[in-house]
This record gives C-alpha cells, sequence and structure tokens, in this order.
C-alpha cells in the first residue's frame, strides 16, 4: 500500500511539480527524456549558464560599481530526511543585517531564474536573502513523493536559521503560487511551536486539487485536447488488445483505428467522449491528487496564522473605478491571473477576512451616523489595508514592482506597487509607504 501511494505521489509530483523537470544540472531518467523532447541544447545550456552569468555580473559590480555588489553563499545543505538542498544566501556589501527572508516559487520555476530579483531585494532590504530550490530541482538532490516532502524542506530552511541563534521575529517567509500554500502550511505549523515566523502569501490557490482540476478540465481549449489525447490512447489500447486476442483481421482493427482516429474530430463524437472518458479523466485526477497525498487546502490553514504574522496578495482588476466607502480605485491592464483563476484563490476563500471587511464596514457606517471623524478615518485606513490585496496591473507571474494596489495607502497618499508592499511588511520600519516613493536599485 505504500508501495502504491509513493508510485501515485511521484507520478502526480511530476505534474504538479513541473519544475523537477527543468534541465539544471544533471540530466537522467524522467529529466533526460523531458529535455530531449521539450528543449533544444542552446536552451538547455543558457539555463545551466544563469548562475556562471550571475556571479560573472556580480564580479563585474564589484570592480566598476560596487554599490550594486552582494556577498554570495552558496552550499547544499542536508536536511533530517536525507536530502540536500541547493541554497543561496545573498546580502548586500555594504549592509550588515541580522533579519532573513526565505523566498520560494512556483511549480515551474527554480532560484535561478529570479537571481537578479533577489540579488535587488537584497541591496534594497536590510535582509539577507535566502532561496533554495526543493528536493529533485536542478542541483538539489532527493525524490519528492508527496507534498508533505516540501512542507518539510520549507520548514527545514527556517528552522536552520532558528538553531543558528536567528530570532524567529526577524524571519519572514515569502511564498509565490505552489509555494505560498507550502510556505502557509510551514509557517502555520512554526507558530503553533512558538516560532513566530511570519508569511507574504503571493498569489496562491486555496486547493491544490480543485486549481488543478480547473487548469486542466475546466479550460475547454486545454480540456479538449486532453480528452482527445485519452480517447485516443484508450481506442489504441482496445484495438491493440482486440488485435493480440486474434477476434478480428488486421486489416479490420486497421480501418477500426482510422474511423477511431477520425472521431475525435467529430462534434457529436467529441461531446460523448468528453462527457464519459472526459468524466473519468477529471475523477481519475481528484482521487490520485488525494491518494498520492497533494491536497494542499490552504484557507484554514493560512487563517490559523496571527493576523499579524500574515499578508496575501490576488489578482483581480476592479470593476469600476470608485468605492463608495474607500474613494477611487486603480485600474491598470491587464489584471488577470490566467494560472489561479479568482475563484480559485486564496482570496477568495478566506472566511476570517472577508467577515473582517464587512464588520468594518458596519463600524464605518455607524461612525458615519454619529459624525465621529476619527474613527471615520481608522476604519477606512484598516479597510484600504485589507482590500489592498487586491492587486492590479499584470497577472500570475508579473514582477511584483509592476503591480499596483487598488487604493492609495493613507500613510503614503499615494497608490503602492506590489514591491512596496511587500517591502513595507518586511520591513516596517522602512521607508516604503512615504510619500515620495523610493529609487529602488535594481541589480
Amino acid at each position: 500500500m505504500r508501495f502504491l501511494r509513493d508510485l501515485a505521489g511521484i507520478f502526480v509530483g511530476k505534474i504538479v511539480l513541473r519544475a523537477q523537470l527543468i534541465p539544471i544540472g544533471e540530466l537522467r531518467g524522467l529529466k533526460y527524456i523531458w529535455s530531449k523532447l521539450f528543449y533544444t541544447p542552446a536552451e538547455i545550456a543558457q539555463m545551466n549558464r544563469l548562475w556562471d552569468e550571475f556571479k560573472e555580473k556580480n564580479n563585474q559590480h564589484a570592480q566598476h560599481r560596487p554599490h550594486l555588489s552582494l556577498k554570495i553563499n552558496r552550499k547544499l545543505v542536508k536536511t533530517p530526511q536525507g536530502v540536500s538542498l541547493d541554497t543561496i544566501e545573498l546580502q548586500a556589501k555594504h549592509k550588515a543585517p541580522t533579519e532573513y527572508v526565505i523566498y520560494g516559487w512556483g511549480r515551474s520555476d527554480c532560484y535561478e531564474f529570479y537571481l537578479s530579483r533577489l540579488a535587488s531585494d537584497a541591496l534594497n532590504l536590510n535582509k539577507k536573502i535566502v532561496s533554495f530550490n526543493f528536493r529533485g530541482i536542478a542541483h538539489s538532490k532527493g525524490q519528492v513523493y508527496h507534498g508533505r516532502d516540501l512542507v518539510d524542506d520549507y520548514k527545514f530552511q527556517i528552522m536552520r536559521l532558528i538553531k543558528q541563534g536567528v530570532n524567529p521575529e526577524e524571519i519572514k517567509c515569502y511564498g509565490h503560487s505552489l509555494c505560498g500554500a507550502i510556505a502557509a502550511f510551514a509557517v502555520e505549523e512554526l507558530n503553533r511551536e512558538g516560532y513566530p515566523v511570519k508569511i507574504y502569501d503571493d498569489r496562491s490557490f486555496a486547493s491544490l486539487v480543485e486549481t488543478s482540476v480547473a487548469l486542466y478540465f475546466k479550460r475547454p481549449h486545454i480540456r479538449a485536447r486532453i480528452v482527445n489525447i485519452g480517447t485516443i490512447v484508450l481506442q489504441t489500447v482496445l484495438l491493440a488488445t482486440v488485435a493480440a486476442l486474434g477476434l478480428f483481421t488486421m486489416t479490420q482493427v486497421a480501418m477500426a483505428a482510422v474511423v477511431a482516429l477520425l472521431s475525435v474530430r467529430l462534434k457529436l463524437t467529441h461531446q460523448i467522449y468528453d462527457k464519459t472518458i472526459g468524466k473519468f479523466m477529471e475523477g481519475a485526477m481528484r482521487f490520485i491528487m488525494n491518494y498520492g497525498g497533494w491536497e494542499y487546502f490552504t484557507p484554514k490553514i493560512y487563517e490559523n496564522i496571527p493576523a499579524e504574522n500574515r499578508m496575501h496578495t490576488v489578482i483581480r482588476m476592479p470593476k469600476s473605478h470608485l468605492s463608495k466607502t474607500l474613494g477611487r480605485r486603480k485600474i491598470r491592464h491587464p489584471a488577470f491571473d490566467k494560472v489561479i483563476q479568482m475563484q480559485d484563490s486564496l482570496h477568495r476563500h478566506l472566511p476570517k477576512y472577508h467577515q473582517q471587511k464587512s464588520d468594518l464596514k458596519q463600524q464605518w457606517t455607524k461612525a458615519i451616523q454619529k459624525g465621529n471623524h476619527e474613527n471615520i478615518a481608522a476604519i477606512k485606513e484598516k479597510l484600504i489595508e485589507l482590500s489592498n490585496a487586491k492587486m492590479t496591473g499584470g497577472g500570475h507571474m508579473t514582477d511584483p514592482k509592476e503591480l499596483v494596489t487598488w487604493y492609495k495607502a493613507p500613510r503614503a497618499g499615494r497608490w503602492l506597487t506590489g514591491q512596496e508592499r511587500f517591502y513595507a511588511f518586511v520591513e516596517p520600519e522602512g521607508k516604503h509607504q512615504e510619500p515620495r516613493a523610493i529609487k529602488y536599485k535594481s541589480f
């Protein structure tokens, strides 16, 4: 039974965590096959140069632009589970930070893709920047069996710092997309264990199962492709079995194969396949994800974290330019998450968050009726802080510096970028919400 669960977990993990197939590092097994099918030799070489190019750029900065140079430490750290995680730590040379920010990325990413962004954050924040690749990704070693493995990896990175003497209150966690869920599970456990680390959950989902089903089966063009492929595979197996048993002649089997292949292109038969084979495949996906240990239902976990220790974002386009309660909204195109749509987002499924907003709106109405202007301003500020979880100006993979909050931050008197909002969370003592925006450094 354990063997079957592990096998199911490995299979689902390759779909859920496609970063395991990124052709960086040693190419063998499925990773080798995948690289040969979907990457050119030039693309593989380019990805394997990312780290060396980053180091060379930092060396050039050290010689010609020292204010942009970094201290870099890269190492393989071994976890209690026996896996080795490729880990980097960055800090600006002219700073002596004692606080840390730990970054984790989405299902198709590794930290090599974000080196410039990590370096820029190290230059702009008085923090040590930590990022790593989960087991099985790029140069990290170990097999991913179940979703819990990734939570263990992220939690290990946090505990590694705490055991070195770092105050848990000086550790902030950033998780984008899939890692938003992973980090939430790790941070919630640590808060329960008495380690008050904080989390910034960026554009993540409520349920990995529902998000995956929506991604592959709720979008017509993708579903049609999957149903057609599934139908052809099943028809091939059926016809091969018939031929092997000798129930029909090879000519009859060949004619049936041609008819079966053409049938997926006919609207009526495709609709039948969609309602039968498509429904079966959708149900099979739900079953195997749950059986293999890849559920990640995040909302309750996230809201168990104390409110002062968490913040999240979501991409959404305002329906109008004006809110009766909070004033003018910022509308900037594009503003649509094609990977995790609103109905599947973590933001949509946070009952405590939405109840808090509703309560504040009722308090605001009562304060208006009583003419209590001091309370009105305080309530409005709290509402804006909550409502600015909604960002506009990009999509799922947009750099936070391109995103903009819906409302002007009261303290700044202006709209904040996603970069400023994140910086203000991890460095509240900084000047990231001042009336005049800081001109940030770029590595």
